[in-house]
């Protein structure tokens, strides 16, 4: 598990490398000593509304907590790879990311049996609470909506975190 973490470190590290400059906006995190809040909460869920506890949760001190069918998983990531994670999420768009926007590109289509993914970004200077219904099979319909896309490439990063960990 160790390795695969440090693998998924070192990708982060190059997609920075590659990607240029860090927007401002969701990439700071909080001063070391004011709290473990989580900073990053990721949902999938056939409810409308996220529960506790969720697929992943990222705490400021790096631990990172997932869900499983029973129980949960914790690993650790320094807090240079939280701020790099975060610097990503930034990369990808996060910051420019809105739920009306999301709304607006998604028509209200309702995607029958789809689940609602769930991303929360709470940091100083920054809080996202953004969800998608059926976020695959909605940017399948909506191919040139930039807001899905960015959305979706969010979401799949999380999910390789969370891969990593359950399978470590």
């Amino acid at each position: 598990m160790i390795s695969a973490l440090r693998a998924l470190a070192a990708g982060v590290a190059t997609s920075l490398a590659l990607a240029g400059p860090v927007q401002a906006g969701c990439a700071d995190l909080p001063a070391i000593g004011q709290g473990n809040a989580p900073v990053i909460v990721f949902d999938v869920r056939a409810e409308q509304t996220p529960t506790a506890p969720a697929l992943l949760s990222i705490a400021a001190d790096g631990t990172q907590t997932v869900r499983l069918s029973s129980g949960s998983r914790s690993a650790q990531m320094t807090r240079d790879a939280l701020a790099a994670l975060l610097a990503e999420l930034a990369q990808l768009g996060l910051s420019d990311l809105s739920q009306s926007a999301l709304d607006e590109a998604t028509g209200a289509r309702v995607i029958l049996d789809g689940r609602t993914s769930f991303i929360t970004v709470d940091l100083p200077g920054c809080h996202q609470r953004l969800s998608v219904q059926g976020s695959s099979m909605q940017l399948r319909l909506h191919p040139d909506s930039a807001p899905l896309a960015r959305f979706r490439e969010i979401e799949r990063r999380l999910l390789a975190i969370v891969t990593a960990i359950q399978s470590g």
